[in-house]
């Protein structure tokens, strides 16, 4: 923690593991006490929401050399975390919202980092829609 009490944002958390439709799919069935049909209309769902968050990424992404609403990027950062762990993803949750936020000369480059991470754990998942 910082002296004003706020955690800091870890910019050197390792990546996460990548995640294959197979283990979304034995997350839900588990989690949620669900078949193999419901099962696989949840990881569909990811899938989309995946994309979503991603097309959203690009779209801050595309603002290059303007400021960045912080109101935006938390949204994006929030709407993230809360994904990832509806998936039991936990860790890719903290990788996402430890994104350094606080220096204006390297956001662009930190999100984009972060998302090419995102595509590349969670390909097979992606790649669905």
């Amino acid at each position: 923690m910082d002296s004003g009490g706020k955690e800091k944002k870890n910019s050197t958390m390792p990546v996460p593991e990548s995640v294959d439709i197979t283990t979304l799919h034995n997350h839900f069935k588990v989690k949620y006490e669900v078949d193999d049909g419901e099962a696989e209309i949840l990881v569909e769902s990811s899938s989309k929401s995946l994309n979503e968050f991603l097309t959203a990424a690009e779209s801050i992404l595309k603002k290059s050399g303007q400021r960045i609403s912080s109101k935006e990027l938390q949204a994006l950062l929030h709407r993230g975390k809360g994904l990832f762990l509806i998936m039991g993803q936990e860790e890719w949750s903290l990788y996402v919202t430890a994104l350094n936020v606080s220096d204006p000369d390297t956001i662009y480059d930190s999100i984009q980092k972060v998302m090419n991470h995102v595509r590349q754990g969670f390909s097979d998942i992606i790649e669905m829609c």
